[in-house]
């Protein structure tokens, strides 16, 4: 790297514009190094720092085996990655893989735009791996496992700790791994040796070999996603609005998925932002103009031709930057907005004095603004002079930094001579066409009336620009969707007509008393109604937010009375006191006020408000389920241990009989001693696993009590009749649905999903506080010093007007909760991809638990039946005397066990089943559940509608 650092600083150096080079190894990443370029003064050099950067461009492309990079030191620069040109594009996946997949097509497709130069990629994919292929057969048959392997290779390169050894003072950790010569290269792998379980040595390379791939060295993240940045530089005549939108269309043409996102950073991304919200900031700053002017004037029209300079310096910016191959850029921009300010005051100055001929000396119109253009030339020409030579240096100015400095200065001055020619006859003109078709003095009003216009007007104004809302508007994100479920199986996707109990799932098990108790759960569990309760605070803090739309009213009265004494300072120094006074006061009055939302912060809130209510409701929703999920398992974990309990009963009860037969057995001599005690031992069993059923079965009741919102104490229920699992109802079928339904049937996924559009309101919550706030306040009433005078017509009070107010500086403050808001968002986004993901990962798992377990069951009825007929055999041949009795005990306890793992994994099935309606979202459709005293109602009652 050092020799290609040296060659790259001889061409530079070589270069005439070019004073001085340093240049040096290492950075952030591997095998890279940096170098810094002194140019010579801009009058040696005649050429701007791009220009020589083009000509060393085609240099430096010689060079084999390394690229060089230049870029020239920004005057301004808005963020962004660090990188290897002055423009970023980041790209961001969730998948690592996908992501570097994409980045050399994206890079490759930028690097044909014309627009654009120097694109590279931080992406380091380069580095090298030595991948260890085992052939698992041949170790096999070695009797070598992975874990064997994996030692060997710890001990030999992992800088094993193996011991220590301990002295009076010290102590020293004994570390073993490979010679160094056997780290050099992969071939050492040839000398390792693994030891198997037998202890036999076996080379590595008897049953591996290794290859060599390819690794990132780091992998660089943006947020919570894998990310890469693409950087560039502008080519030759070309605009960063150009060259933004190339990369636009490019990324369009080459068809990149939806999981792999782009996005500007830096002083593109800031570009692109003031693209979108320069013009509407400049529309707000016109109308805002126009409001103080009219109020001011207090008149519609003479702000209109006051504002009617505003194009003309515009265009004469425009015409001068074209006229000297000037870039628009952002210090020309900032050049036009200051002409917003400057070259009003002519036609200000015009028709102040014009306003003020006709009301002192009761001039026309016409001879009005005629007077004051006499009167007024010389200090128009006088200011606008001022300022157009104060730009001049700027526009005319050489030397180092002159870039930055001159088209602000080409902007002002064109503005500025445009502007002064042609307002000095547009505004007469205008102002005698207004007054000659009467809108002078049709708008002539008293001055209560005119106040009132004028707030009117204001008002109107305000509800033009309230249209807008600050902050980026929702787009629900992509979330990657299987097309088909992996563990269907025989299960098939249910068709519209299929008539599958949405609502009432659980109908579908064609249990009455399940149907029964899941009734009580919507209308009796506390988890719900706490859910319920949640959802009814956020439908009241919509309403609250909403309330902010409307002025606030208010009302006061008071009465006062107090008592003063006047002191006053005597010629010789001493103070005298006069005779107290009391003054009465007695008020009545009547307030209004009202925030007009400007800046949408008011629309935003609600908007993030009702998001929220909405993702409670899919909580609520969810909380249902859930218990309705519950119960059902628990109710089906009860009836199979109904069966278990039947199953025991007849157990004990055959052992019972049983020990009988061994006892008369043992009577007569025919049956040993430890026959009857085995006999014996196997009935106390049984009996003991009886009662343990019968502490499973209270549990669960007790666990469907509370559920159903009753006190266990209150609670029973019968026990089932089925004898044995043959005995119990069969599951149902549950048709599936394709798995994008799943989007919308899981209430969770609403919710989060929800949640994602409440965390992006946020952000425009959080933008509008960079704005002003603009408040209309009024207030009316009675004042008087008596009782009597109150209600009198003097004693009428009033006042009306607006209330700006804007934060100037809160040191970061506002930038910091924006990207709270945007972080925030992001986790959401993060969230609600999850979300989706263990929805489906319920739906395979329980989808893969049914289909495997079905074909379990019918493996286990036939192991049960196989036993049961052993059992009975032997029983008959112990009765011949052919068998011993430890053969009868033991195919008797296969039997037993055997038929309770049966009924076991019959209750899987119907967990699994349960299971996987929840996972298919049960019977939700997006509605709000019904719960409490409403779930109690009939579906024709008012409450339900």
């Amino acid at each position: 790297m050092r020799t290609k650092l040296t060659d790259f600083i001889t061409i530079v150096r070589q270069d005439p514009a070019v004073e001085n080079v340093v240049g040096f190894t290492g950075g952030s990443q591997r095998n890279t190094g940096q170098m810094f370029i002194q140019l010579k003064p801009l009058a040696e050099r005649r050429m701007s720092a791009d220009q020589i950067i083009n000509r060393l461009r085609g240099k430096l492309a010689g060079e084999p085996g390394a690229s060089l990079f230049l870029q020239s030191v920004q005057d301004i620069r808005v963020g962004g990655r660090a990188s290897n040109a002055q423009y970023q594009y980041t790209l961001q996946a969730d998948d690592l893989n996908e992501l570097r997949a994409w980045d050399p097509k994206i890079k490759q497709a930028l690097t044909q735009v014309k627009s654009l130069t120097d694109v590279n990629t931080d992406t380091q994919d380069k580095g090298l791996q030595t991948s260890l292929v085992i052939d698992r057969d041949k170790a096999k048959s070695l009797g070598i496992n992975p874990s064997d392997v994996d030692n060997a290779l710890n001990n030999a390169f992992g800088q094993r700790q193996v011991s220590t050894i301990y002295n009076p003072l010290n102590q020293y950790r004994v570390v073993m791994e490979a010679a160094p010569q056997y780290w050099q290269s992969p071939d050492g792998l040839r000398d390792i040796y693994v030891i198997t379980a037998a202890g036999a040595q076996v080379p590595l390379s008897t049953f591996s070999h290794y290859e060599p791939t390819n690794t990132a060295l780091a992998v660089n993240h943006q947020g919570q996603f894998a990310a890469s940045t693409i950087s560039f530089n502008l080519a030759p005549g070309a605009s960063l609005s150009e060259a933004t939108q190339d990369i636009q269309d490019a990324m369009n043409r080459i068809g990149v998925p939806s999981s792999v996102h782009g996005s500007f950073q830096g002083t593109a991304k800031a570009f692109q932002d003031s693209l979108s919200s320069q013009p509407v900031l400049i529309l707000f700053a016109l109308i805002t103009i126009y409001i103080v002017l009219g109020v001011l004037y207090e008149s519609y029209v003479h702000p209109i031709t006051i504002l009617s300079t505003l194009p003309s310096a515009g265009v004469g910016a425009l015409l001068a930057l074209i006229i000297t191959d000037t870039d628009f850029s952002i210090i020309a921009l900032i050049g036009v907005i200051l002409l917003i300010g400057i070259v009003k005051k002519n036609a200000i100055m015009m028709i102040d004095f014009a306003l003020e001929a006709e009301r002192s000396q009761g001039m026309s119109p016409a001879d009005a603004i005629f007077h004051a253009c006499v009167l007024r030339f010389r200090p128009i020409l006088m200011t606008t002079m001022a300022a157009l030579l104060g730009a001049l240096p700027l526009a005319l100015g050489h030397g180092d930094g002159a870039e930055l400095r001159t088209p602000l200065g080409i902007s002002i001055v064109g503005g500025l001579l445009v502007s002064q020619i042609l307002t000095l006859y547009t505004t007469p003109v205008q102002r005698r066409t207004a007054a000659r078709i009467g809108f002078a003095r049709k708008l002539n009003m008293t001055r209560g009336t005119q106040a009132l216009r004028t707030s009117l007007l204001a008002l109107a104004a305000c509800a033009l620009v309230s249209a807008c809302a600050v902050g980026p508007d929702y787009k629900r994100p992509d979330a990657e969707v299987p097309q088909q479920y992996k563990e269907a199986g025989d299960w098939k996707v249910a068709d519209p007509s299929d008539a599958i109990a949405r609502g009432k799932w659980w109908e579908i098990f064609n249990d009455p008393q399940l149907n029964t108790l899941e009734e009580q759960v919507a209308a009796a569990n506390q988890n719900i109604l706490v859910a319920e309760a949640q959802y009814r605070q956020a439908q009241a803090l919509v309403q609250s937010a909403q309330a902010s739309f409307f002025p606030t009213l208010g009302a006061s009265a008071s009465a006062t009375r107090s008592r003063s004494v006047r002191t006053s300072v005597n010629p010789d120094g001493s103070l005298s006191t006069g005779n107290p006074s009391l003054l009465n006061s007695q008020n009545l009055s009547l307030n209004a006020s009202w925030e007009l939302d400007l800046w949408g912060r008011i629309r935003r809130t609600v908007e993030s408000n009702q998001a929220s209510a909405q993702a409670s409701a899919g909580d609520l929703s969810s909380a249902l389920l859930s218990a309705q999920a519950t119960l059902a398992q628990n109710y089906f974990q009860l009836r199979v241990t109904d069966t278990q309990k039947a199953v025991l009963q007849r157990t004990v009860a055959n052992y019972e009989r049983f020990l009988k037969l061994t006892q008369n057995q043992y009577a007569v001599g025919v049956a040993q001693r430890s026959d009857v005690l085995t006999a014996q031992t196997q009935l106390k069993q049984s009996q003991a696993l009886l009662l343990d059923t019968e502490v499973t079965r209270a549990q669960l009741e007790h666990a469907i009590a509370v559920l159903i919102g009753k006190p266990p104490a209150e609670f029973s229920l019968a026990p089932a009749t089925a004898a044995s699992a043959a005995d119990l109802p069969a599951l149902p079928a549950i048709p599936l649905e394709v798995p994008s339904a799943v989007l919308e049937r899981r209430p969770d996924i609403a919710a989060a999903e929800r949640r994602m559009a409440a965390a992006n309101a946020q952000i425009g919550v959080a933008k509008a506080a960079y704005f002003p706030t603009l408040s209309l306040g009024a207030s009316a009433g009675l004042a008087a010093n008596t009782l009597s005078r109150l209600a009198t017509l003097p004693s009428r009070v009033w006042s009306i007007g607006p209330t700006l107010a804007a934060t100037l500086f809160d040191g970061g403050a506002r930038a910091a909760a924006v990207d709270k808001a945007g972080a925030a968002y992001d986790a959401s986004v993060a969230t609600y991809r999850q979300t989706v993901l263990g929805a489906f990962q319920d739906v395979e798992d329980n989808l893969a638990a049914l289909r495997w377990q079905t074909q379990e069951f019918g493996v286990q009825a036939d192991a049960v039946k196989a036993a049961q007929e052993a059992a009975q055999l032997n029983l008959n041949r112990y009765r011949a005397g052919t068998v011993s009795f430890l053969e009868v005990i033991t195919a008797q306890a296969t039997a037993y066990s055997a038929e309770r793992t049966l009924l076991t994994l019959q209750g899987k099935q119907y967990s699994a089943a349960v299971l996987l309606v929840k996972a298919l979202g049960g019977g939700w459709h997006g509605e709000v559940p019904l719960v409490g005293k409403a779930a109690l109602q009939p579906a024709s009652a008012p409450a339900a509608q």
